[in-house]
């Protein structure tokens, strides 16, 4: 009986870290959200995802970023990262 529930487990816990991630749905979950907001801490939109989730979201931001979509700040080093929603560019 031991043996079946740690062979699920490990399956489960294999499922998890073989999941793949899509940039593009990041792109999309990260502007959807910020519209609304209009001004986002990012470690408070990442508190609760995985450390591959948050990766994605980053990158995710750096695109919007690059295509004029968002703003981020960071004042210093290590300090926290803000999001502002640019309409101006849609």
């Amino acid at each position: 009986m031991k043996k079946n529930k740690l062979s699920e487990l490990r399956e489960n816990l294999k499922n998890c870290f073989n999941k793949i991630i899509s940039l593009k749905e990041k792109i999309k979950e990260l502007l959807d959200f910020i519209k609304k907001k209009k001004k986002i801490i990012l470690n408070h939109f990442i508190s609760l995802k995985g450390k591959p989730e948050k990766v994605a979201i980053f990158l995710a931001a750096l695109e919007l970023a690059k295509k004029g979509k968002i703003l981020i700040e960071q004042k210093e080093l290590f300090s926290k990262i803000t999001i502002y929603y640019d309409g101006a560019h849609e």
